[in-house]
């Protein structure tokens, strides 16, 4: 009996095997019309066009834009590596296929291919040519994914690794539009994002569906001629399909009635939701302008003239009643400004004025450094004088109470401070550091920062009183508290310096998936509660960024992406990793009396997880959680925060805040609440204080 074995032989394909694509467009795609089987890395092509290789395996690729007609693919000595994790979706998943294009930071060129799902979990990489680039992985039901720029440098050893990347899936909204007093559907309302690059129009039963792709928070608008438009507001959802019933009011009309004075024929009255500008009308001789439609919410009304500060803010709650009437009478005062650079008058000097309120003016004075200008507002202003003979713009505050007539003596000191940033071991000077100047004196306290030049060089205007300057330099330890006083006799003061070598580690910012998030600001070493901060940068495409520490100490670290969310972490040579928590948690903070009345203006210091969240933090969170502050209802509420335990402490004045800050760390809060994955209702109670 004779036995035949079989031996299955594998045959090795030429590591230049592929497929080789060449496009006379600024895109090239793999697989379009113009692709031609490879063996070698030696190639032919047309300069100047843009050509895209791929391996048989399917995981590498050379993208470059040849300027000769002989290449040789193997001369791509940039690589950039990354892989693609299957979505985390619930009910819907991404379709096949994944797609792929990276391109040059300039947006000259880019190259695409398609990814399958059973390629998506294996390593790819890029060769390119060095250069900024970005990266963008997309598909069918899908958020676009974005990395970028991602520096890629000439090094073999050198990968710009972007990790593993992940889609979300995109959000499908369904829902149902209805009248809200007959609770009757709304058919041909039109349902759109707010850049309504995604819209759709409900049916007769009232229903629509629109499928989101745009990273959270979402507005969602939805408008019919016969009511007053909805904005639904969704600050995060787990799931990846959301149904969101819409009540449709048919509004309030808003009418303003203007009392303005002598001599002005017109005004622009413009209404504002928050910082969006809904509608704006102009008041001519009836002195009245209505605002048809307008959803029950909270307003801010702005009445502006023809000046620079002829501008009125009033805040205004519109109720579920067919009529709001809001009157606005206008009390102005004159202004005679008058500029002066020490003795001397300055001439055609600008001036930039702002209130806490928002308002901003902007004026220049005349040739003998005088300005007559109306303003409609009171209080305190903040100036900002600036000329070409100053090294700085110079701040002062002004105050204008509710008189007819006020005069304005802006007095630029006639003084300099010189200053020389160095490195403390060479005496070098230190570029690009920043500089900030805190003046205190006459009643008055300001910051000022500018940037060093190449030298480590540095000048402000000189102000007499108490100074205090503070340094940051990348690669050094904070310089604090460097004080001196500079009295008015000095006309020059020149200070020196010296910043102290720091080494420093790559810190490695991700979510709650392991994802790296690009574009996080990361801060630390914050003091005078949470006032002062160091800023250590943004997280790069592959969440990563340079910390200064010293030695083996450890350093708390700040981290506020900018889809929401933060994390607080000590960090150290053995701990260079963070993970933010995913932004699933929203906190309503309803403030009310003892009386019932709603308790408005109240500001909130929170902890989380027994860690202090600074003000600078605060401040920064508050770009996508909302303010911390109650509004004219008593409410505050804040969106994407992390889950956690969080302590709440109430409070109205800057004193009355330094004041907890100094008693954080023994003080219980007054308010903890455990926020997990949703809404929770926080309710503050004040007792009533009866008026004289």
């Amino acid at each position: 009996m004779i036995t035949l074995l079989l031996f299955a032989a594998t045959v090795a394909q030429p590591k230049w095997s592929g497929t080789l694509c060449v496009s006379d467009a600024a895109i090239v795609e793999h697989r379009q019309t113009g692709c031609s089987a490879t063996t070698s890395s030696l190639v032919v092509v047309a300069p100047g066009k843009p050509l895209l290789w791929r391996s048989a395996s399917g995981d590498r690729f050379v993208a470059l834009r040849p300027a000769t007609r002989d290449v040789d693919l193997a001369s791509a000595n940039g690589t950039i590596a990354f892989s693609i994790a299957p979505p985390r979706t619930k009910r819907r998943g991404v379709a096949d296929p994944t797609s792929v294009t990276i391109a040059r930071a300039d947006k000259s060129v880019s190259w695409r291919f398609r990814v399958p799902a059973s390629a998506r979990p294996h390593p790819f990489t890029i060769a390119v040519e060095p250069g900024a680039y970005s990266l963008t992985v997309d598909g069918p039901h899908a958020r676009p994914l974005q990395r970028g720029p991602i520096n890629v440098v000439a090094a073999t050893e050198k990968i710009a690794d972007l990790g593993q990347l992940r889609l979300e899936g995109a959000l499908l909204v369904r829902g149902r539009v209805a009248d809200a007093a007959t609770r009757r559907p709304v058919g041909g309302a039109f349902v759109s994002t707010e850049d309504r690059k995604v819209s759709a129009t409900t049916t007769d039963d009232g229903v629509f569906e629109l499928e989101v792709v745009t990273p959270p928070p979402w507005r969602i608008v939805t408008a019919h001629s016969a009511f007053a438009t909805n904005i639904a507001e969704i600050a995060r959802t787990d799931d990846d399909t959301l149904f969101l019933p819409i009540e449709l009011h048919r509004g309030s009309t808003l009418v303003v009635d203007l009392e303005l004075p002598p001599g002005i024929e017109h005004a622009k009255v413009s209404l504002f939701r928050k910082r969006e500008k809904l509608d704006e009308r102009e008041a001519g001789e009836e002195r009245r302008v209505s605002f048809v439609k307008v959803d029950p919410c909270d307003y801010t009304i702005v009445v502006r003239g023809d000046g620079p500060l002829e501008q009125k803010r009033v805040n205004v709650h519109v109720a579920d009643v067919p009529e709001t009437l809001v009157a606005i009478t206008i009390a102005p005062t004159m202004i005679d400004a008058r500029v002066m650079h020490g003795s001397e008058r300055l001439p055609h000097a600008h001036l930039v004025i702002t209130q806490q309120t928002g308002l901003k003016g902007e004026a220049t004075v005349d040739a003998d450094g005088e300005l007559r200008m109306t303003a409609w507002e009171h209080g305190t202003f903040l100036v900002q004088v600036e000329h070409e003979a100053l090294p700085a713009p110079f701040q002062t505050l002004k105050e204008l109470d509710d008189t007819s007539v006020a005069q304005w003596q802006l007095v630029v000191p006639d003084q300099r401070l010189v200053g020389h940033v160095v490195d403390a071991e060479t005496g070098a000077g230190v570029p690009e550091a920043t500089v900030q100047l805190e003046s205190s004196g006459n009643g008055m306290s300001f910051s000022r920062s500018l940037t060093t030049d190449r030298g480590g060089n540095f000048e402000f205007v000189g102000t007499p009183g108490e100074q205090t300057i503070t340094v940051w330099a990348a690669g050094y330890a904070v310089a604090r508290d460097i004080r001196f006083t500079l009295d008015e006799s000095q006309k020059v003061h020149d200070v020196v310096v010296r910043v102290q070598k720091q080494d420093t580690l790559e810190l490695s910012v991700v979510d709650a998936s392991g994802s790296p998030i690009a574009d996080a600001i990361v801060l630390s070493d914050l003091a005078n509660g949470g006032n002062e901060y160091d800023f250590i940068g943004h997280t790069d495409a592959s969440g990563v960024v340079r910390v200064s520490i010293r030695g083996d100490s450890s350093k708390l670290v700040y981290v506020v992406p900018t889809a929401g969310s933060f994390a607080i972490a000590a960090i150290a040579r053995d701990q260079r990793h963070i993970t933010v928590p995913a932004p699933v948690a929203s906190m309503n903070v309803i403030a009310r009396t003892t009386t019932g009345e709603a308790a408005t203006n109240v500001s909130l210091l929170l902890k989380y997880n027994g860690a202090f969240v600074p003000m600078a933090v605060a401040r920064l969170v508050q770009r996508t959680s909302g303010t911390f502050r109650t509004d004219i209802t008593g409410q505050a509420t804040l969106r994407s925060l992390p889950a956690g335990i969080y302590g709440i402490w109430p409070y109205q004045t800057p004193e009355e805040a330094d004041a907890i800050v100094r008693g954080l760390a023994a003080a219980p809060a007054p308010v903890e609440v455990a926020l997990t994955a949703g809404r929770a209702d926080v309710r503050l109670t004040f007792k009533s204080i009866e008026k004289p």
